[in-house]
């Protein structure tokens, strides 16, 4: 919670550089990068070990870009601001600062949001 109520609380949802928040929450992730490969397997068992490689890189690279994304959503003046779908994404995430924190968790994506937790968008 302190990325929200300290580092970027919504008052201060930008900042000119982004700051890591003091405690990680990245190893709540990790159990997925090695749950893909197991999930894929009982579906296509006959995967070699290319199959595997590519099933465990996967998931590490989707929480690679969202890491990126939500860098830049939280820096004035990124990069990507010149493009409308990063600034609608940014006021999507905006909503994930206010309020109970409970919506929006996504970066990207967010499917499991609209099914499952009620995504905001106003």
């Amino acid at each position: 919670m302190g990325h929200h109520l300290s580092d970027y609380p919504a008052s201060r949802f930008m900042t000119d550089r982004y700051h890591s928040a003091l405690h990680n929450n990245s190893w709540a992730y990790y159990p997925s990068m090695l749950l893909t490969p197991c999930i894929v397997h009982l579906f296509l068992p006959q995967w070699n070990a290319a199959g595997w490689l590519i099933s465990f890189l996967y998931p590490v690279f989707v929480l690679w870009v969202a890491d990126k994304f939500h860098v830049a959503f939280h820096t004035e003046g990124h990069s990507l601001e010149r493009y409308d779908w990063f600034l609608k994404l940014r006021h999507i995430h905006f909503y994930h600062h206010i309020g109970s924190m409970k919506q929006n968790y996504a970066v990207g994506d967010f499917l499991f949001d609209y099914l499952f937790l009620g995504l905001k968008l106003h």
